[in-house]
Formats: C-alpha cells, sequence, structure tokens
C-alpha cells in the first residue's frame, strides 16, 4: 500500500509539474488564428476547448493539448486545393477532429502510451482520387485522438432531431 500511495504521490507531482511548465510554454509560444483562419495555432492547456473552423482555404497548422480536451470541427472548413497539412502533439490528454465525409483524411501517429484512430480511413477508398486530402502528423504520449468523418452539419442535426427519444 506505502508503494501504491508513493507511485500516486510522484504521478501527481508530475503531473503538477506537467501543468506548469505548459501553461508557461502556452504564454511564449505564439498561438494565432481563429474559425475563420486558413490556419491557426491553437493551445489548450490544462482545459478544455472547442474550435469549429469556417475557413474558406484550410491550409493546416498546428495543435498543442496538454492535461485537456479539444474538439476541432473541420465539416465548415473548405481545404485548400493543394491540400492542408495539420500538427498534433497531444500529452495527458484527448482530441476529435471532426472533417467532412469527403475529406480523404492521412494519418501518421508516434504513440508513447496512446492511441488514435481514423474513422475517415475507411471511407477514403470510395473517394475519387481528386478528393481533398488532410495530412495528419500526431505525436501523442498518455492520450489519445480520434478522427470522425461526418455530414454537413445541417445534415446532422436533421438526422439527430429525426432520431427517437
Amino acid at each position: 500500500m506505502k508503494k501504491f500511495l508513493a507511485l500516486l504521490a510522484l504521478l501527481s507531482a508530475a503531473a503538477a509539474i506537467i501543468s506548469i511548465v505548459t501553461r508557461v510554454q502556452a504564454r511564449r509560444r505564439d498561438a494565432y488564428g481563429d474559425e475563420e483562419s486558413d490556419t491557426f495555432d491553437l493551445v489548450v492547456a490544462c482545459e478544455g476547448r472547442e474550435f469549429e473552423s469556417r475557413a474558406r482555404s484550410f491550409a493546416g497548422g498546428s495543435l498543442l493539448v496538454v492535461c485537456g480536451g479539444a474538439d476541432i470541427d473541420l465539416r465548415n472548413a473548405r481545404l485548400d486545393p493543394m491540400g492542408a497539412y495539420l500538427e498534433v502533439d497531444c500529452w495527458l490528454g484527448g482530441i476529435e477532429i471532426i472533417v467532412p465525409d469527403n475529406w480523404r483524411v492521412l494519418l501518421n501517429t508516434h504513440n508513447y502510451g496512446g492511441g488514435a484512430e481514423n474513422q475517415a480511413e475507411e471511407l477514403s477508398a470510395g473517394l475519387p482520387e481528386d478528393a481533398p486530402t488532410l495530412e495528419i502528423d500526431a505525436r501523442i504520449g498518455l492520450g489519445g485522438l480520434d478522427i470522425r468523418p461526418v455530414g454537413a452539419p445541417d445534415e446532422a442535426r436533421a438526422a439527430t432531431e429525426q432520431a427517437p427519444a
């Protein structure tokens, strides 16, 4: 029991140190972009964040999540004709990325005790060769990344409203 309590204290201290260091780094990092921007750099530290992109020519960006969570909704974004590249770092947290079901999503991951699921990959086989492509390079440590394809927001809302309670 003493070993368990010591391990728990050590993990709690490590989480507190990571939290403090991340918040300091987040203040130093030049985060930019809003829902209308074609590129963004988002930092989420010890909190949650919802981001719904309405970019007219989404080219990508970067996302850092530490001890928190992020929901990134790209259904209303139009992908740049050259495609887009998104760099994702997730440590002790979780990220959900929602993409239109007509985008091809390529996921490269480096997992360190974490996991990633690219549900959009299943739909990619049926897409035309010139389908818009989003490439995601992710590093995940003790966290998770889920990429989920869905139709346009209005279609999803209509399906939810018609579902029996």
